[in-house]
Protein backbone atom coordinates (compact mmCIF):
# COMPACT_ATOMS: atom_id res chain seq x y z
CA UNK A 1 0.00 0.00 0.00
CA UNK A 2 1.17 3.66 -0.48
CA UNK A 3 0.94 6.15 2.84
CA UNK A 4 0.23 2.96 4.46
CA UNK A 5 -3.15 3.94 4.14
CA UNK A 6 -4.45 2.21 0.60
CA UNK A 7 -6.08 -0.97 1.86
CA UNK A 8 -8.31 0.49 3.97
CA UNK A 9 -11.61 2.43 3.68
CA UNK A 10 -11.55 6.53 3.60
CA UNK A 11 -12.16 6.54 7.35
CA UNK A 12 -9.55 4.10 8.23
CA UNK A 13 -7.44 5.87 5.76
CA UNK A 14 -7.65 9.38 7.54
CA UNK A 15 -7.82 7.46 11.15
CA UNK A 16 -4.13 6.59 9.87
CA UNK A 17 -3.25 10.22 9.05
CA UNK A 18 -4.03 11.25 12.64
CA UNK A 19 -1.94 8.88 13.74
CA UNK A 20 1.13 9.05 11.35
CA UNK A 21 1.24 12.88 12.00
CA UNK A 22 0.83 12.14 16.11
CA UNK A 23 3.80 10.22 16.06
CA UNK A 24 6.27 12.61 16.63
CA UNK A 25 4.24 14.18 19.10
CA UNK A 26 3.23 12.70 22.07
CA UNK A 27 1.02 13.93 24.61
CA UNK A 28 3.36 15.99 27.46
CA UNK A 29 2.99 14.67 31.17
CA UNK A 30 0.35 16.99 31.73
CA UNK A 31 -1.81 16.11 29.00
CA UNK A 32 -0.95 18.88 26.71
CA UNK A 33 0.00 17.68 22.61
CA UNK A 34 -0.14 19.65 19.44
CA UNK A 35 -1.27 16.72 17.07
CA UNK A 36 -4.19 15.44 19.89
CA UNK A 37 -7.67 17.61 18.47
CA UNK A 38 -8.83 17.23 22.08
CA UNK A 39 -5.91 18.92 24.25
CA UNK A 40 -4.84 22.36 23.99
CA UNK A 41 -1.92 22.75 21.49
CA UNK A 42 2.05 22.70 22.29
CA UNK A 43 1.96 26.96 22.14
CA UNK A 44 5.84 26.98 21.36
CA UNK A 45 5.52 24.61 18.56
CA UNK A 46 2.58 26.81 16.76
CA UNK A 47 4.70 29.59 17.16
CA UNK A 48 8.09 27.60 15.37
CA UNK A 49 5.54 27.80 12.52
CA UNK A 50 3.54 30.58 12.93
CA UNK A 51 6.69 32.21 12.72
CA UNK A 52 7.76 31.43 9.20
CA UNK A 53 8.41 33.99 6.85
CA UNK A 54 7.66 33.39 3.55
CA UNK A 55 9.88 34.08 0.84
CA UNK A 56 9.80 34.53 -3.29
CA UNK A 57 12.63 32.21 -5.04
CA UNK A 58 14.32 32.09 -8.05
CA UNK A 59 12.35 32.18 -11.38
CA UNK A 60 12.93 28.37 -12.06
CA UNK A 61 10.76 24.99 -12.69
CA UNK A 62 10.48 23.65 -8.24
CA UNK A 63 11.12 20.18 -10.15
CA UNK A 64 14.79 21.43 -11.02
CA UNK A 65 14.84 24.26 -7.90
CA UNK A 66 16.82 24.06 -5.22
CA UNK A 67 19.22 21.62 -3.28
CA UNK A 68 18.60 18.10 -2.86
CA UNK A 69 17.45 16.32 0.46
CA UNK A 70 18.75 12.79 0.54
CA UNK A 71 17.70 13.14 4.48
CA UNK A 72 14.17 13.64 3.72
CA UNK A 73 14.10 10.84 1.14
CA UNK A 74 15.21 8.94 3.99
CA UNK A 75 12.56 10.28 7.02
CA UNK A 76 9.61 9.41 3.94
CA UNK A 77 11.10 5.85 3.56
CA UNK A 78 11.08 5.35 7.32
CA UNK A 79 7.60 6.79 8.01
CA UNK A 80 6.24 4.61 4.92
CA UNK A 81 4.50 6.95 3.32
CA UNK A 82 5.41 5.41 -0.41
CA UNK A 83 5.75 1.43 -0.81
CA UNK A 84 9.40 0.08 -0.55
CA UNK A 85 10.99 0.52 -4.00
CA UNK A 86 9.34 3.98 -4.96
CA UNK A 87 11.63 6.01 -6.50
CA UNK A 88 11.21 9.62 -4.19
CA UNK A 89 13.07 12.73 -5.18
CA UNK A 90 13.07 15.45 -2.62
CA UNK A 91 14.13 19.61 -3.27
CA UNK A 92 14.28 22.24 -0.82
CA UNK A 93 14.30 25.36 -2.04
CA UNK A 94 14.27 28.16 0.59
CA UNK A 95 10.56 28.17 2.07
CA UNK A 96 9.59 25.61 -0.73
CA UNK A 97 9.68 21.85 -0.69
CA UNK A 98 9.39 19.75 -3.77
CA UNK A 99 8.60 15.97 -3.73
CA UNK A 100 8.39 13.17 -6.94
CA UNK A 101 7.80 9.84 -6.86
CA UNK A 102 7.54 7.24 -9.09
CA UNK A 103 5.47 4.91 -9.85
CA UNK A 104 2.54 5.77 -8.16
CA UNK A 105 -1.05 4.07 -8.27
CA UNK A 106 -3.87 6.12 -7.36
CA UNK A 107 -6.33 4.21 -5.87
CA UNK A 108 -8.25 7.43 -5.43
CA UNK A 109 -8.17 11.21 -5.60
CA UNK A 110 -8.88 11.67 -1.13
CA UNK A 111 -5.89 8.86 -0.72
CA UNK A 112 -4.13 10.72 -2.90
CA UNK A 113 -4.38 13.70 -1.00
CA UNK A 114 -4.02 11.80 2.09
CA UNK A 115 -0.54 10.91 0.94
CA UNK A 116 0.47 14.20 0.24
CA UNK A 117 -0.13 15.53 3.05
CA UNK A 118 2.29 12.94 4.99
CA UNK A 119 4.76 13.70 2.37
CA UNK A 120 4.29 17.73 3.18
CA UNK A 121 4.33 16.57 6.89
CA UNK A 122 7.71 14.52 6.41
CA UNK A 123 9.51 17.66 4.82
CA UNK A 124 8.12 20.18 6.90
CA UNK A 125 9.40 18.34 10.23
CA UNK A 126 12.53 17.50 8.85
CA UNK A 127 12.91 21.68 7.37
CA UNK A 128 11.09 23.96 9.21
CA UNK A 129 11.52 26.46 7.48
CA UNK A 130 9.91 24.93 4.32
CA UNK A 131 6.30 26.67 3.89
CA UNK A 132 4.60 25.06 1.10
CA UNK A 133 5.19 21.67 -0.37
CA UNK A 134 4.63 19.68 -3.86
CA UNK A 135 3.99 16.76 -4.07
CA UNK A 136 3.71 15.40 -7.67
CA UNK A 137 2.14 12.09 -8.48
CA UNK A 138 2.45 10.64 -11.95
CA UNK A 139 -0.55 9.57 -13.84
CA UNK A 140 -0.92 6.88 -15.92
CA UNK A 141 -2.65 8.91 -18.45
CA UNK A 142 0.53 10.39 -19.07
CA UNK A 143 1.29 13.31 -17.03
CA UNK A 144 1.04 13.93 -13.52
CA UNK A 145 -1.02 16.17 -10.54
CA UNK A 146 0.63 18.39 -8.27
CA UNK A 147 -0.99 18.87 -4.80
CA UNK A 148 0.44 21.68 -2.96
CA UNK A 149 0.16 22.04 0.81
CA UNK A 150 1.10 24.49 2.73
CA UNK A 151 2.25 24.61 6.53
CA UNK A 152 -0.65 26.54 7.33
CA UNK A 153 -2.21 23.46 6.81
CA UNK A 154 -0.85 21.13 8.81
CA UNK A 155 -0.49 23.58 11.47
CA UNK A 156 -4.61 23.92 11.47
CA UNK A 157 -4.92 20.15 11.13
CA UNK A 158 -2.63 19.22 13.70
CA UNK A 159 -4.29 22.01 16.36
CA UNK A 160 -7.43 20.51 15.46
CA UNK A 161 -8.99 24.08 13.81
CA UNK A 162 -9.36 22.35 10.80
CA UNK A 163 -11.31 18.83 10.27
CA UNK A 164 -10.41 16.15 8.26
CA UNK A 165 -12.54 16.29 5.05
CA UNK A 166 -12.10 20.11 5.47
CA UNK A 167 -8.43 19.38 5.26
CA UNK A 168 -8.53 17.41 2.46
CA UNK A 169 -10.87 19.67 0.28
CA UNK A 170 -9.02 22.68 0.97
CA UNK A 171 -5.78 21.31 -0.34
CA UNK A 172 -4.73 22.56 -4.17
CA UNK A 173 -4.60 19.84 -6.89
CA UNK A 174 -3.48 20.71 -10.70
CA UNK A 175 -3.81 18.11 -13.27
CA UNK A 176 -1.62 18.15 -16.08
CA UNK A 177 -1.01 15.99 -19.34
CA UNK A 178 2.27 16.52 -21.14
CA UNK A 179 0.57 17.06 -24.32
CA UNK A 180 -1.40 19.96 -22.73
CA UNK A 181 -0.51 23.52 -24.68
CA UNK A 182 2.22 25.60 -22.04
CA UNK A 183 -0.83 27.88 -22.17
CA UNK A 184 -3.20 25.91 -20.61
CA UNK A 185 -0.78 24.79 -17.69
CA UNK A 186 -0.10 28.28 -17.29
CA UNK A 187 -3.41 29.26 -16.17
CA UNK A 188 -4.04 26.74 -14.48
CA UNK A 189 -1.48 27.29 -11.99
CA UNK A 190 -2.18 30.87 -12.18
CA UNK A 191 -6.08 30.69 -11.37
CA UNK A 192 -5.04 28.28 -8.50
CA UNK A 193 -2.32 30.58 -7.27
CA UNK A 194 -4.83 33.44 -7.56
CA UNK A 195 -7.42 31.49 -5.48
CA UNK A 196 -4.71 30.81 -2.60
CA UNK A 197 -3.78 34.36 -2.88
CA UNK A 198 -7.39 35.29 -1.77
CA UNK A 199 -7.50 33.19 1.02
CA UNK A 200 -4.57 34.95 2.02
CA UNK A 201 -2.08 31.04 1.78
CA UNK A 202 0.54 33.34 0.64
CA UNK A 203 2.77 30.03 0.65
CA UNK A 204 0.69 28.24 -0.93
CA UNK A 205 -0.01 30.98 -3.54
CA UNK A 206 4.02 32.01 -4.07
CA UNK A 207 4.62 28.36 -4.85
CA UNK A 208 1.69 28.22 -7.62
CA UNK A 209 2.76 31.88 -8.72
CA UNK A 210 6.60 29.70 -9.47
CA UNK A 211 4.93 27.28 -11.08
CA UNK A 212 3.00 29.58 -13.80
CA UNK A 213 6.14 31.55 -14.15
CA UNK A 214 8.37 28.48 -15.25
CA UNK A 215 4.89 27.68 -17.67
CA UNK A 216 5.12 31.01 -18.75
CA UNK A 217 8.94 30.49 -20.12
CA UNK A 218 7.18 28.42 -22.72
CA UNK A 219 5.11 30.25 -24.49
CA UNK A 220 5.06 33.91 -26.02
CA UNK A 221 2.91 36.04 -23.99
CA UNK A 222 3.03 34.06 -21.12
CA UNK A 223 5.48 36.84 -19.23
CA UNK A 224 3.39 39.70 -20.43
CA UNK A 225 -0.22 38.35 -18.87
CA UNK A 226 -0.90 41.12 -16.66
CA UNK A 227 -2.80 38.72 -14.41
CA UNK A 228 0.27 36.98 -12.65
CA UNK A 229 1.91 40.94 -12.77
CA UNK A 230 -1.21 42.01 -10.36
CA UNK A 231 -1.08 39.05 -8.87
CA UNK A 232 2.62 39.00 -7.94
CA UNK A 233 2.02 42.67 -7.01
CA UNK A 234 -0.81 41.59 -4.25
CA UNK A 235 1.41 38.94 -3.04
CA UNK A 236 4.49 41.71 -2.50
CA UNK A 237 1.57 43.55 -0.63
CA UNK A 238 0.80 40.97 1.21
CA UNK A 239 4.12 40.61 2.74
CA UNK A 240 4.66 44.46 2.88
CA UNK A 241 1.48 44.14 5.29
CA UNK A 242 3.30 41.69 7.56
CA UNK A 243 6.04 43.46 7.50
CA UNK A 244 8.10 40.99 5.53
CA UNK A 245 9.66 43.66 3.59
CA UNK A 246 12.63 41.33 2.70
CA UNK A 247 10.10 39.27 0.87
CA UNK A 248 8.36 41.64 -0.66
CA UNK A 249 11.20 42.90 -1.70
CA UNK A 250 12.12 39.94 -3.53
CA UNK A 251 9.02 39.62 -5.15
CA UNK A 252 9.05 43.44 -6.90
CA UNK A 253 12.60 42.42 -8.19
CA UNK A 254 11.93 39.36 -9.61
CA UNK A 255 8.60 41.02 -11.37
CA UNK A 256 10.76 43.88 -12.10
CA UNK A 257 13.01 41.36 -14.28
CA UNK A 258 10.51 39.51 -15.39
CA UNK A 259 8.67 42.27 -17.34
CA UNK A 260 11.69 44.03 -18.48
CA UNK A 261 12.93 40.36 -19.54
CA UNK A 262 9.69 39.98 -22.24
CA UNK A 263 9.80 43.90 -23.38
CA UNK A 264 7.79 45.37 -21.36
CA UNK A 265 9.07 46.99 -19.07
CA UNK A 266 6.98 50.46 -19.41
CA UNK A 267 3.66 49.48 -19.05
CA UNK A 268 1.58 50.19 -16.34
CA UNK A 269 2.08 46.74 -14.51
CA UNK A 270 5.69 47.60 -14.32
CA UNK A 271 5.34 50.76 -13.19
CA UNK A 272 3.10 49.94 -10.08
CA UNK A 273 6.01 47.47 -9.03
CA UNK A 274 8.81 50.59 -9.88
CA UNK A 275 6.61 52.44 -7.62
CA UNK A 276 5.98 50.15 -5.18
CA UNK A 277 9.66 48.83 -4.81
CA UNK A 278 10.82 52.51 -4.35
CA UNK A 279 8.15 52.90 -1.73
CA UNK A 280 9.57 49.78 0.59
CA UNK A 281 13.67 51.59 -0.17
CA UNK A 282 12.27 55.12 1.05
CA UNK A 283 10.59 53.20 3.87
CA UNK A 284 13.64 51.23 4.89
CA UNK A 285 15.88 54.88 4.17
CA UNK A 286 17.36 53.91 1.17
CA UNK A 287 16.12 56.32 -1.00
CA UNK A 288 19.76 56.52 -2.75
CA UNK A 289 18.73 52.56 -4.15
CA UNK A 290 14.79 54.00 -4.78
CA UNK A 291 16.41 56.85 -6.96
CA UNK A 292 18.71 54.94 -8.65
CA UNK A 293 15.92 52.30 -9.65
CA UNK A 294 13.28 55.28 -10.67
CA UNK A 295 16.40 56.93 -12.93
CA UNK A 296 16.71 54.04 -14.35
CA UNK A 297 13.07 53.20 -15.60
CA UNK A 298 12.69 57.11 -16.56
CA UNK A 299 15.62 57.30 -18.71
CA UNK A 300 13.65 54.07 -20.25
CA UNK A 301 11.02 55.63 -20.52
CA UNK A 302 12.77 58.81 -22.44
CA UNK A 303 14.21 56.35 -24.63
CA UNK A 304 11.40 55.35 -26.00
CA UNK A 305 9.82 59.09 -26.11
CA UNK A 306 6.65 58.01 -23.90
CA UNK A 307 6.90 60.97 -21.58
CA UNK A 308 3.22 62.33 -21.57
CA UNK A 309 1.52 59.80 -19.78
CA UNK A 310 0.09 59.25 -15.68
CA UNK A 311 2.98 56.71 -15.05
CA UNK A 312 5.92 58.75 -16.16
CA UNK A 313 4.29 61.51 -13.97
CA UNK A 314 3.90 59.21 -11.14
CA UNK A 315 7.75 58.03 -11.48
CA UNK A 316 8.28 61.71 -11.27
CA UNK A 317 6.87 62.08 -8.20
CA UNK A 318 8.19 59.15 -6.34
CA UNK A 319 11.40 60.50 -7.50
CA UNK A 320 11.32 63.70 -6.25
CA UNK A 321 10.48 61.54 -2.74
CA UNK A 322 13.98 60.95 -2.40
CA UNK A 323 14.75 64.48 -2.63
CA UNK A 324 12.86 65.32 0.41
CA UNK A 325 13.14 69.30 1.18
CA UNK A 326 15.43 70.15 -1.75
CA UNK A 327 14.81 72.17 -4.78
CA UNK A 328 15.59 69.33 -6.87
CA UNK A 329 12.29 67.46 -5.14
CA UNK A 330 10.42 71.11 -6.26
CA UNK A 331 11.70 70.80 -10.10
CA UNK A 332 10.58 66.93 -10.35
CA UNK A 333 7.53 68.08 -8.76
CA UNK A 334 6.81 70.84 -11.17
CA UNK A 335 7.90 68.22 -13.94
CA UNK A 336 5.16 66.02 -12.82
CA UNK A 337 2.15 68.87 -12.66
CA UNK A 338 3.73 69.82 -16.13
CA UNK A 339 3.02 66.51 -17.48
CA UNK A 340 -0.49 66.16 -15.68
CA UNK A 341 -1.47 69.72 -17.19
CA UNK A 342 -0.49 68.09 -20.87
CA UNK A 343 -3.15 65.37 -20.59
CA UNK A 344 -6.59 65.33 -21.29
CA UNK A 345 -9.26 65.09 -18.27
CA UNK A 346 -6.15 65.54 -15.80
CA UNK A 347 -8.28 67.21 -13.54
CA UNK A 348 -8.89 64.55 -10.85
CA UNK A 349 -7.46 63.63 -7.42
CA UNK A 350 -4.04 62.49 -8.69
CA UNK A 351 -3.54 66.57 -10.07
CA UNK A 352 -4.88 67.94 -6.50
CA UNK A 353 -2.14 65.71 -4.74
CA UNK A 354 0.52 66.61 -7.02
CA UNK A 355 0.35 70.22 -6.43
CA UNK A 356 -0.49 69.77 -2.98
CA UNK A 357 2.83 68.13 -2.57
CA UNK A 358 3.96 70.62 -4.49
CA UNK A 359 2.55 73.53 -2.18
CA UNK A 360 3.83 71.42 0.77
CA UNK A 361 7.69 71.78 -0.91
CA UNK A 362 7.37 75.66 -0.95
CA UNK A 363 5.12 76.31 2.37
CA UNK A 364 8.27 77.03 4.59
CA UNK A 365 10.62 78.97 2.47
CA UNK A 366 7.83 80.93 -0.23
CA UNK A 367 4.75 81.06 1.56
CA UNK A 368 3.23 82.97 -1.40
CA UNK A 369 3.86 79.99 -4.20
CA UNK A 370 2.75 77.58 -1.60
CA UNK A 371 -0.47 79.81 -1.82
CA UNK A 372 -0.86 79.66 -5.08
CA UNK A 373 -0.79 76.11 -5.87
CA UNK A 374 -3.21 75.34 -3.02
CA UNK A 375 -5.33 77.54 -4.04
CA UNK A 376 -4.80 75.54 -7.95
CA UNK A 377 -5.78 72.46 -5.53
CA UNK A 378 -8.65 73.39 -4.28
CA UNK A 379 -9.49 74.98 -7.70
CA UNK A 380 -9.49 71.20 -9.23
CA UNK A 381 -11.01 69.68 -6.79
CA UNK A 382 -14.00 71.17 -7.28
CA UNK A 383 -14.16 70.51 -10.67
CA UNK A 384 -13.46 66.44 -9.77
CA UNK A 385 -16.18 66.64 -7.07
CA UNK A 386 -18.65 67.52 -10.00
CA UNK A 387 -17.07 66.56 -13.27
CA UNK A 388 -19.39 63.51 -15.47
CA UNK A 389 -16.58 61.21 -15.77
CA UNK A 390 -17.33 58.59 -13.58
CA UNK A 391 -13.92 57.40 -13.69
CA UNK A 392 -12.53 60.76 -12.36
CA UNK A 393 -15.33 61.44 -10.07
CA UNK A 394 -13.53 61.97 -6.36
CA UNK A 395 -16.24 60.94 -3.48
CA UNK A 396 -17.99 62.64 -1.23
CA UNK A 397 -15.81 61.58 1.79
CA UNK A 398 -12.42 62.10 -0.30
CA UNK A 399 -13.63 65.64 -1.33
CA UNK A 400 -14.29 66.38 2.28
CA UNK A 401 -10.64 65.29 3.59
CA UNK A 402 -8.74 66.57 1.00
CA UNK A 403 -10.57 69.99 1.29
CA UNK A 404 -9.96 70.31 5.11
CA UNK A 405 -6.66 69.26 4.95
CA UNK A 406 -6.19 72.14 1.90
CA UNK A 407 -8.23 75.00 3.74
CA UNK A 408 -6.07 74.19 6.79
CA UNK A 409 -3.14 74.70 4.76
CA UNK A 410 -4.30 77.31 2.61
CA UNK A 411 -4.31 79.41 6.19
CA UNK A 412 -1.44 78.48 7.19
CA UNK A 413 0.43 80.34 4.50
CA UNK A 414 -2.26 82.65 3.29
CA UNK A 415 -0.96 86.53 3.23
CA UNK A 416 -0.82 88.86 5.87
CA UNK A 417 -3.16 91.96 5.35
CA UNK A 418 -0.85 94.43 8.10
CA UNK A 419 -3.55 96.99 7.56
CA UNK A 420 -6.25 94.82 9.20
CA UNK A 421 -4.23 93.85 12.01
CA UNK A 422 -3.24 97.50 12.62
CA UNK A 423 -6.66 98.72 12.76
CA UNK A 424 -7.90 95.66 14.89
CA UNK A 425 -4.75 96.20 17.31
CA UNK A 426 -6.27 99.68 17.64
Amino acid sequence: MSGGCHSFSLTDCLRVVWQKMSARHKPAEDGNSLWRPDAGYNRPMINRFAAIVFSFLLICPPSIAGDASPQIVRELMRAKVFPAGTSIQVRVNGRHGFVKIDPYVRKSDDIMRIDAVLSAKEVVDAAPAVASVITRFPDRSGGFTDVVVSARQIISFGAGTMGRAELLSSLTTVPVLYSDPKSQVFDRYLKEGEKALAASDNAKAEQLFLLALSESQGFADGAKDPRLANSLLVLAKNYENREDYDSAERVLKNLISLRDTAACGNDSESTRAVLALADLHILDKRPQEAAADLERVLAARRAASSTDTAEYAALLEKLASCYKDTAKEQELLRQAVSVREGIAGSEDASMVEALERLGDSYAQGKPADAHHFYRRAIDILNKAAVTKNQDKRISYDLYNAHMRRLQKKLAAVAPVDHHQRTQHHW
